[in-house]
């Protein structure tokens, strides 16, 4: 099964920024939110069209790439945008919710690239995909 991709050339906002917009008005972190999902969908629209991505009813594994203009942001608040991507895809249809029924699991990627080509990399990998394998966790009242 082939894999599917869509760049999106801006830095999104992470979570410190969302914060900050909350703590501001709730208004103005229901604006950014709108904004950006608004932004994902019509550049999944586009990635539709030059036939780069397509819409998925099966279980989806998602890559991300992250590019950075510099290190100054915890990969822990840039990877909130994933919120925006998500919403996003499920706007335009790419994939029919973003629960656990049609998201199998993420990985993240990072590099810093100045400031040009700054934006996330997406790739949709269909299909019910285990990225890492994971050790079972233990319940330490057992033990």
């Amino acid at each position: 099964m082939r894999n599917y991709h869509f760049f999106i050339p801006h830095r999104l906002p992470g979570l410190n920024e969302h914060d900050k917009a909350s703590r501001t008005n709730r208004f103005i972190a229901a604006k950014l939110k709108k904004e950006y999902t608004e932004l994902v969908r019509l550049l999944c629209q586009q990635a539709l069209m030059k036939r780069t991505l397509e819409v998925m009813d099966k279980p989806v594994f998602i890559r991300f790439h992250w590019r950075e203009p510099n290190n100054r942001r915890d990969p822990d608040n840039i990877v909130f945008a994933k919120k925006y991507i998500l919403d996003g895809m499920v706007a335009v249809k790419i994939i029919p919710n973003d629960n656990m029924k049609y998201i199998t699991g993420f990985s993240d990627h990072w590099e810093v690239v100045g400031s040009r080509g700054e934006g996330v990399m997406v790739e949709v990998v269909p299909g019910n995909v285990k990225e890492a394998v994971c050790l079972p966790s233990s319940n330490p009242r057992t033990n």
